[in-house]
């Protein structure tokens, strides 16, 4: 046996929650007039099996952004815990679990001008698959030394996680036209474009895209800026047992975020730290035991289906995505000030020889209107991707865990029809996984009422193989083992000539009967 464990799926999916807070302002921050965003930063602090359950827990970060009544921009950051379980059967130690995390649906409700109620939807999307040895029981038999088995190889593969936890990094982001007074908000969005094995070490490139809304004070007077950054980096994370045979699958989490206003206002120092998980898959087969017996006996082949999980490839590319976004015609705008846009790939299918994948970007706009008002503006837009899908299973089989960042949002108004443009380039990271059901052997037993197996008198006889039989039939026929007969008559793997007679020894002089 090649391999003798393969990974069966034990769990696949999303889980949902709702999530809010009540909240005052503190005494520092002005009234709310009007809102212009509420975007959520969600992170898993934790993740743990209880018995048949995966349990974890996190927080969500939210931020309101706002308009006071004297026309400045505020933001109220807060944090909201939140904990998610799956129920998954077969939970062990050998367990891997993917567990990716992001959150929709952010709103504020308004209970005064101090007082709020901040939600969101956290969506966990969770993989678990757990190594499963294919070697069944025996330990009923009578002789299992004595035991023959015919087996089958399925394909299937190896499974390395690597993971380094708090990376930290550290950027400046220089302000031109003023000095900073306050950081309103600021993300970091790690964006994969390459992960592979090289010398032993697995090695992630790609880069920070770091956005920052500030309030920034200019010849005395106050107003929005958004101050951007890519940041490139590269990482080498070592790995015991990888080869460059491995494929890698990366998965990237920004933990913190901490902006730090520098030189009198000028600079923006933005330290961040990240944790990087790998699974690294290497081909290979694992063999299934489909048939058995003992000299004296037919042995029954005990059996339960599973679904095998398998990695196939980690794809990487870019598209562009565009849309337009409608604004109130009472209220023209003069420009857009910031812009976050948030895509997602979640309906796939594989389609002549292409694999094609659809989602949505979710934007939102602060902007600034013809005569200096602050304005809110969001909205979501169909995208669209495909990539080659020769050689992929039909889309029922197949598993998608998918990254999509958009690295260059890029807005224009058309004050003529009453829109925003907005034109970006995403990068897209796919995970390809096949789940294919076998039949895997538990347990061997003696089969109930076999017929009782008198062996032949002679000590060599010849056999002639009919149509359609294969080595392992004339061995069990004979309660032989196969490789016996193979010795016997010079034969290279399990195939027989058709009408040419085979030499069986019987007797132990000849024969060797352990497997």
């Amino acid at each position: 046996m090649k391999a003798p464990h393969v990974y069966t799926l034990l769990y696949h999916g999303s889980q949902h929650s709702e999530i809010s807070g009540e909240f005052s302002l503190p005494d520092y921050l002005p009234d709310v007039r009007r809102i212009l965003r509420v975007k959520a930063d969600p992170h898993i602090t934790g993740k743990y099996m209880n018995g048949e359950r995966l349990e974890f827990e996190g927080e969500v970060s939210m931020t309101l952004i706002y308009l006071s009544e004297e026309q400045t921009v505020c933001a109220f950051s807060a944090a909201i815990p939140f904990s998610q379980n799956a129920a998954v059967a077969g939970l062990d130690e050998s367990t891997v679990i993917t567990a990716r995390l992001h959150a929709d649906n952010s709103a504020c409700r308004l209970m005064g001008p101090r007082k709020c109620v901040l939600r969101t939807r956290p969506t966990l999307r969770i993989r678990a698959a757990a190594k499963m040895s294919t070697v069944p029981d025996t330990q009923s038999l009578p002789d299992a030394n004595a035991l023959c088995t015919d087996s089958r190889p399925i394909p299937t593969a190896d499974l390395i996680c690597i993971s380094r936890d708090a990376l930290r990094y550290s950027e400046d982001i220089a302000c031109a036209d003023g000095a900073i007074v306050s950081v309103l908000s600021c993300d970091v969005t790690p964006c994969v474009r390459e992960c592979r094995v090289s010398a032993g070490h697995v090695v992630c490139k790609g880069e920070f895209l770091i956005s920052a809304l500030c309030s920034v004070m200019t010849d005395g007077d106050t107003a929005c800026r958004a101050l951007t950054s890519r940041v490139p980096f590269s990482e080498s994370l070592d790995g015991e047992g990888v080869t460059e045979e491995h494929r890698c699958e990366p998965d990237l989490t920004v933990i913190s975020v901490t902006p730090t206003v520098t030189e009198e206002g000028h600079n923006l120092g933005v330290d961040f730290c990240c944790d990087a998980a790998v699974i690294c898959s290497s081909d290979s087969t694992a063999d299934i035991i489909t048939d058995a017996f003992l000299p004296t006996a037919d042995i029954r082949v005990q059996g339960e289906p599973h679904t095998v999980f398998r990695p196939l490839k980690t794809v990487y590319g870019t598209c562009n995505v565009s849309g337009s976004l409608s604004h109130d015609p009472q209220e023209p705008l003069g420009s857009v000030l910031d812009c976050r846009m948030r895509p997602t790939l979640d309906r796939y299918e594989s389609k002549d020889g292409r694999l094609l994948l659809d989602g949505s970007a979710e934007v939102s706009l602060i902007c600034l209107s013809a005569d200096g008002k602050y304005l809110p503006l969001t909205g979501s837009f169909p995208l669209h991707w495909e990539t080659d899908g020769a050689g992929l299973p039909d889309a029922a089989d197949l598993l998608i865990f998918s990254d999509c960042t958009a690295t260059a949002p890029s807005m224009r108004i058309d004050p003529s029809a009453n829109t925003v443009i907005c034109d970006a380039e995403l990068s897209v990271c796919l995970s390809l996984s096949a789940k294919e059901t076998y039949v895997l052997p538990r347990a061997l037993t003696v089969a109930q009422n076999s017929p009782t197996y008198t062996p032949p008198t002679e000590p060599l006889i010849l056999c002639y193989p009919e149509e359609g039989e294969q080595l392992w039939d004339i061995a069990k026929r004979y309660r032989i083992p196969p490789q016996t007969i193979r010795r016997a008559n010079h034969l290279d793997g399990g195939k027989i000539a058709k009408a040419s007679p085979l030499v069986i020894p019987i007797h132990p002089l000849f024969t060797d009967m352990k497997a």
